[in-house]
């Protein structure tokens, strides 16, 4: 598989991701307080969408970073609130598919540009 396609499931997965996880304290499992904590932590992982489309690598990498401190937030809601169980575990595999698109698109541009 080529990097080109990695680009694409990384960003389809964080845009996806992203999506699940702003409609996580609105429709999905409602709570007051969620609602402003998650809108602020959902920040980062929007700012890196445009560069995850265009394929920046640099985007990618620290997207990676993203992904894993979103999935450890899932898991921790997953293990803690029985309400919001199901958004957790849709959010951590989508966090894990982001992180390892990105990981794999990161190491294929690398060989792409050692080969030139």
């Amino acid at each position: 598989m080529t990097p080109r396609f990695f680009r694409f499931l990384a960003a389809a997965a964080a845009s996806a991701f992203m999506l699940v996880f702003l409609l996580w304290p609105t429709v999905l499992a409602p709570s007051r307080m969620a609602t402003v904590i998650m809108g602020l932590f959902s920040i980062p992982g929007l700012l890196a969408l445009p560069g995850l489309f265009r394929g920046k690598t640099y985007t990618h990498a620290w997207g990676t970073l993203a992904a894993t401190c979103y999935i450890a937030y899932c898991a921790m809601e997953a293990y803690v609130n029985l309400d919001s169980r199901l958004p957790a575990l849709i959010c951590m595999v989508l966090g894990a598919v982001w992180f390892v698109a990105s990981n794999l698109f990161v190491r294929g541009q690398r060989v792409q540009n050692l080969s030139q």
